[in-house]
């Protein structure tokens, strides 16, 4: 509650890996959650060449208590994101990692629904940990 309140920095992971292609189907296992959490959110989305994605399979919850809605809009949120950088830069997989993804979710959701974000995201911050924002798109071999 404390990070919500005082705006600190809540740094955030996304990660997309390829795990198939069928013809034109792909389908990505999307992993994301705060910077040091043990096991992060994770699903599996199909998609037809990136459009038309669908939620596949639920991995985990990562430790996050939000409604179902939230924890799959903000899976797809973090599957538009590196789906961009992925046709835009080329390669199978990617990752990226927000120095503070404040801005990111209240640009993504209503404000509503971003401030209940924040809140549960902030409950996982470890302040002792220095993160940068970076990204990397590269084949699967190099992720």
């Amino acid at each position: 509650m404390i990070a919500l309140l005082s705006n600190a920095r809540i740094p955030f992971h996304v990660e997309m890996r390829r795990l198939y292609r069928n013809n034109a189907a792909l389908h990505h296992q999307v992993s994301f959650g705060v910077v040091g959490v043990d096991k992060p959110a994770a699903v599996v989305v199909a998609s037809r060449g990136f459009q038309s994605p669908v939620i596949v399979e639920r991995v985990g919850r990562g430790g996050l208590r939000l409604p179902d809605r939230l924890i799959e809009s903000l899976a797809m949120h973090c599957y538009s994101l590196l789906s961009e950088l992925i046709i835009d830069h080329g390669g199978e997989s990617g990752w990226r990692t927000f120095a503070n993804a404040r801005t990111w979710v209240r640009q993504g959701f209503s404000p509503a629904d971003a401030k209940l974000i924040l809140m549960e995201l902030s409950r996982h911050v470890r302040p002792e940990l220095t993160v940068r924002s970076a990204c990397l798109v590269a084949d699967d071999d190099a992720i």
